[in-house]
């Protein structure tokens, strides 16, 4: 089943980050059924990660409010990648998207992003990082 959560979470990110791409904003009837899939995989796979998630989506919730800085969709990407990947997974994820981003913004010269891409970006290097020992345990 855990097949299952990562082809729905992947599937979501990749319509998700076309759609912020595109328009740089995401409807939220996407995201949020986007979300609650992934709550309710997380809450029967995985329920230490759902803490975790509803954790960290009300500290980032304060931090996009004082700082205008996310928007909701991407406070909801990094909840949903924190409910698949967990704690050091979502940590993961937020560097490389944040060093994805940086260098984007730098080479455009454009300070308005879409970050769901680089989150997107983030989450399949942090999985391949997590799940790749697991795959070869399995080989082996």
């Amino acid at each position: 089943m855990l097949t299952l959560q990562l082809l729905c979470y992947f599937g979501g990110m990749m319509v998700l980050a076309y759609e912020d791409a595109r328009c740089l904003s995401v409807p939220a009837l996407l995201s949020d059924s986007w979300l609650f899939t992934i709550i309710l995989l997380s809450a029967l796979y995985r329920p230490i990660y759902l803490a975790a998630a509803c954790g960290g989506a009300i500290i980032l919730t304060a931090f996009a409010y004082l700082t205008r800085g996310l928007g909701s969709a991407d406070i909801i990407v990094i909840a949903a990648t924190t409910a698949v990947l967990g704690t050091s997974g979502s940590l993961l994820t937020l560097l490389c998207a944040s060093l994805s981003s940086l260098c984007w913004s730098l080479c455009t010269h454009n300070h308005r992003i879409a970050f769901i891409p680089h989150l997107l970006f983030g989450s399949t290097v942090s999985g391949l990082v997590l799940l790749l020992p697991a795959a070869q345990r399995l080989l082996n």
